[in-house]
């Protein structure tokens, strides 16, 4: 029956090359595999690795119990073993008192005690994450030179501690950024993508440096599993740094011409906040964001309209035949889809008011949209086409309207109608 190194002894040596020899193929090339030991079975043919077991991070694995004739054992690529009384440490988390040794044996402990204390740490960040922001410096000296699984650990316990305090892990982005090579594990990537955007959620900033290293990915049409995850920091990075972000518009309008669904989603906000400062950039996704608005996906119809909103600055005249579209989309049950229709519908009513005159009653039914912008739009709309029938509407909303940038727009819209009138 298989041991914990420490406690194997040298034993008979009868058959010890055959058994070292099964022992090396069950290693893995990279993370750990569960193996299963047939003690019915001669030496070298004991072990089976069920490979679908598989797993880049210690503390995902599950030890499965020894039977009779049965036991298992998990194995990582270095041959470090690690057997049943390995994961009685790793069925609960450790008392934060325990840290400090935790933190020593990660600094200069053995390679295998290193992952165990590794797997004890994460599943204390994910139990209790403030009882990890202290240790962050220590944890992240190690990752550079690190394989794949102990990397991974290490960033999955970041990402826990993202979750609960993101500032922490503003100023060790740096640090993690150079595990996003396409040549790295996928399930590493996924580690390093999840802190970006939690990290992006909060500080966007904090990781424009990440815009390079995210183009290469997705230019790499075999990394496949991330790219939700890429295109959604890419596109908290677009909202303050579009500059960032317009070397990757072409891989961008890629996927919104021919991604799945999810991927249209996230490359058509990315090209939105894209086109507010660089309208040029994605103008030729205008056929494929028209066709989007009927789009059965309530994401993709509002980040289509969005899309289309922004680049209506400069490109109304190829749009005003998306108004029938952008009308039904005032009738959606989604707040964000209604106002970008709003926000299309006033951009084109601006440069070419007779082309929009038939949203004209579905924008007086908006005024009293929840979303104070989507009333704001909706206003500047009418005004725009000079729309004496929603007058009476205006000068409610100019008058009573609980925010006070809607009450100037409606008054200053009243005023746009009445001098069309004189």
């Amino acid at each position: 029956r298989q041991q914990d190194d420490e406690d194997q002894s040298d034993g008979p040596k009868h058959g010890f090359a055959a058994i070292l020899e099964e022992k090396k193929r069950s290693y893995p090339d990279v993370g750990y595999h569960l193996v299963e030991i047939d003690e019915l079975k001669p030496p070298g043919k004991m072990l089976t690795p069920l490979t679908h077991t598989h797993k880049l991070k210690l503390s995902e694995m599950e030890m499965r119990p020894e039977t009779n004739l049965t036991d298992y054992v998990i194995y990582d690529q270095h041959g470090h073993d690690y057997a049943q009384r390995t994961f009685e440490d790793l069925d609960e988390p450790p008392p934060e008192e325990e840290v400090d040794d935790l933190l020593e044996t990660v600094r200069d402990g053995k390679e295998r005690d290193r992952r165990i204390a590794l797997a004890q740490l994460a599943l204390l960040a994910e139990s209790d994450q403030g009882a990890c922001l202290d240790i962050i410096p220590t944890l992240v000296s190690p990752l550079e030179g690190a394989d794949p699984a102990v990397q991974a650990e290490i960033v999955g316990i970041l990402d826990h501690v993202a979750d609960e305090d993101p500032d922490t892990l503003t100023g060790i982005v740096s640090k993690i950024l150079p595990l996003l090579e396409p040549t790295r594990h996928p399930d590493l990537q996924t580690e390093v993508l999840s802190v970006l955007a939690t990290v992006a959620d909060h500080d966007a900033l904090a990781v424009v440096d990440a815009a390079p290293k995210l183009a290469v990915l997705l230019e790499d049409e075999e990394e496949a599993e991330n790219e939700r995850q890429v295109l959604l920091v890419l596109m908290r990075i677009a909202e303050v740094h579009p500059d960032a972000v317009v070397p990757v518009a072409p891989d961008l309008i890629r996927y919104a011409d021919e991604g799945t669904p999810q991927q249209q989603v996230g490359a058509l906000a990315a090209l939105g906040y894209v086109a507010k400062a660089y309208p040029y950039v994605a103008e030729q996704t205008i056929p494929t964001a028209k066709s989007l608005l009927a789009a059965e996906n309530d994401k993709l119809r509002t980040n289509a309209a969005g899309l289309l909103a922004d680049l209506a600055t400069q490109h109304a005249d190829d749009l005003r035949n998306v108004v029938p579209r952008a009308i039904d989309l005032l009738d959606d049950t989604d707040e964000k889809a209604q106002y970008n229709a709003t926000s299309l519908l006033a951009r084109v009513a601006d440069e070419h008011p007779a082309a929009a005159e038939a949203a004209t009653d579905a924008l007086i039914d908006v005024l009293d949209a929840d979303m104070a912008y989507t009333r704001a739009n909706a206003c500047w709309a009418l005004g725009y086409m000079e729309a004496e029938s929603a007058l009476e509407d205006l000068e409610t909303l100019a008058a009573d309207d609980p925010n006070e940038e809607v009450r100037q727009v409606a008054s200053h819209v009243i005023n746009l109608i009445d001098d069309g009138r004189d």
